[in-house]
């Protein structure tokens, strides 16, 4: 059995400080989506540009 099977944490320590965090944004994204937090997001953006339309009288 290697380090990495033993310590989880050892397949990172040989990453530079720009690929963990690449690694963590691409995991925020992927929990985002798994959650239904992107669709949230598109529901405000859509509310938003309503709005607009409707205070510029459209």
């Amino acid at each position: 059995m290697g380090k990495s099977e033993r310590d989880p944490m050892a397949r990172y320590e040989l990453l530079s400080r720009e690929e963990m965090i690449r690694l963590l944004e691409a995991r925020d994204r992927r929990d985002a989506t798994r959650f239904g937090l992107v669709w949230e997001a598109n529901e405000v953006e859509r509310e938003r540009a309503m709005h607009a339309r409707r205070d510029r009288g459209a």
